[in-house]
């Protein structure tokens, strides 16, 4: 279960933002939380959660899932793990957090009521292997709460260089029963483009038949996965033809794409105010508001939430916004 140290030694989680966590933006301003908000109040509201209890956040970073959690169960007892110490004296002043491990799984001492970890599992080489350590801490009837990106909805998850696995919504959860967790929740919808897995300690075992198929019939739609991405890069240099182009998004598929374009690309367009008048890629992060009606600009997105996005800016901001290609499907390039 030896975890890949010198990958993130110097990982910088939301550095664009300032180290602020991703928001999740509502329909209004003031509906807009950050993520580890949203994720813990659904998934709390479907449990019996006592006054006091023990809590891990597995792969806590600079304590934003923490922070969360000590806000909704301020007398509960809080650890966070990490691969190693950089914030380790961010996370302890924490309210409520009394210990900060680092190392290996295997070191972690103690039981747990609720286990957190949000957007980790795809980053280690052994899933199965961490998953099943999880499992031997949690106190019996105790929580794991998971979430990953989701393969089926958000393609620009395969050009994420340290991502060791991609998972999908079936594959995910048969990976769960098969180390021995019961399923409580399964959710694509409480933050776009991502998996949640709310799972507590006990449930069957998976028998080694559907070990071996589980999920093989998502592993088909790949292929077309990679083919849409091609097209995505044909569209946006399309638009960048003879033209200044931004694009709208400073996270993971902005950035990719914006590192394919290079210098076709001029600016960047963020709705966080954590990054906007900062620069990316050494180019420039506006606001929307900012646009002009000579600007052209690019909606790095899956499809589905760039449509949601396209239809809301376009009426509000004066530049011409452009969708990525619908996903149809096609052949892979040879």
């Amino acid at each position: 279960m030896e975890i890949n140290a010198s990958v993130y030694a110097n990982y910088d989680l939301y550095a664009l933002s300032r180290g602020t966590e991703q928001i999740v933006f509502g329909e209004r301003e003031a509906d807009h939380r950050t993520r580890s908000v949203v994720l813990l109040e659904r998934a709390l509201s479907l449990v019996d959660v006592p006054s006091k209890g023990t809590m891990l956040d597995f792969g806590c970073g600079r304590g934003a899932t923490l922070r969360a959690f000590s806000s909704l169960c301020p007398d509960w007892m809080l650890v966070g793990f990490e691969q190693n110490e950089r914030f380790r004296d961010r996370v302890l002043s924490i309210p409520g957090v009394v210990g900060h491990l680092s190392g290996e799984p295997d070191r972690i001492p103690g039981f747990f009521d609720f286990i957190s970890m949000v957007h980790v599992l795809e980053h280690l080489p052994d899933p199965r292997g961490v998953l099943q350590r999880l499992h031997t801490l949690l106190n019996p009837g105790g929580h794991l709460l998971i979430q990953v990106p989701n393969i089926l909805e958000n393609p620009f998850d395969l050009v994420v260089v340290d991502h060791y696995s991609h998972f999908s919504p079936r594959v995910l959860s048969d990976l769960a029963n098969a180390i021995g967790f019961e399923v409580m929740c399964l959710a694509t919808d409480w933050i776009q483009k991502e998996v949640t897995l709310l799972l507590r300690s006990g449930g069957s075992l998976l028998s080694e038949s559907k070990k071996k198929t589980a999920g093989s019939r998502d592993a088909e739609g790949l292929p077309q996965l990679g083919c849409w991405l091609d097209k995505v890069i044909d569209t946006a240099a399309f638009c960048a033809s003879g033209h200044e182009l931004g694009i709208f998004g400073t996270a993971i598929a902005g950035t990719w794409l914006g590192s394919i374009l290079d210098e076709r690309v001029t600016f960047f367009v963020d709705e966080d105010s954590q990054r906007v008048g900062r620069h990316h890629l050494a180019k420039p992060v506006i606001h929307p508001s900012r646009l002009s009606t000579q600007q052209r600009v690019f909606l790095a997105f899956p499809y589905p939430m760039a449509l949601r996005i396209y239809r809301r800016v376009s009426a509000a901001f004066p530049a011409k916004f452009y969708l990525p290609p619908e996903p149809k499907k096609c052949e892979t390039r040879v």
